[in-house]
């Protein structure tokens, strides 16, 4: 038989024309048909790899009404706000975005100040032992301990 120029020694017969369709649009399709199959209700978020990152994936996601998270290469380029003429690389303008953060945050922070590392321990060590000991206090069965290590603990 004649080839039909199909990869992998696959041929198609005379007269029978293959269609091939690329993994992105199988994506789109297998998340259009999943959203069939589910509740308007249920709240979906779809996860994907970098290659999936395309128009297909995500327009199928948003007329799903799905969230969805994906991976970019930080050498891709991109539109903020939907600019098209304004176009980016990821990766710097993600650098540049996080110490532009860094900076604004700097400045409207005061200084945290912290107890000592031993004022922090008893503080939640008496704070733990309380919400044990009213846990205990609410059962009917733990309620005679509660009472006993209530007791123990007074000074």
């Amino acid at each position: 038989m004649a080839g039909s120029g199909c990869a992998e020694g696959l041929e198609a017969e005379p007269g029978v024309s293959l269609k091939f369709r690329k993994l992105t649009h199988l994506a789109a399709d297998v998340i259009g048909e999943l959203r069939q199959q589910l509740s308007q209700a249920t709240r979906a978020v779809v996860l994907f790899d970098s290659y999936y990152l395309c128009p297909a994936v995500t327009h199928a996601c948003g007329q799903a009404s799905f969230r969805y998270v994906g991976v970019a290469k930080k050498n891709r380029n991109f539109a903020p706000d939907g600019r098209p003429r304004d176009r980016r690389k990821l990766g710097r303008y993600a650098a540049n975005v996080l110490v532009a953060d860094a900076k604004a945050c700097a400045k409207r922070l005061t200084p945290l100040r912290l107890h000592s590392i031993q004022q922090l321990q008893e503080t939640l060590r008496s704070q733990l032992w309380n919400d044990l000991i009213g846990r205990l206090e609410a059962g009917q069965k733990t309620r005679v301990a509660a009472r006993k290590i209530k007791e123990l603990m007074q000074p």
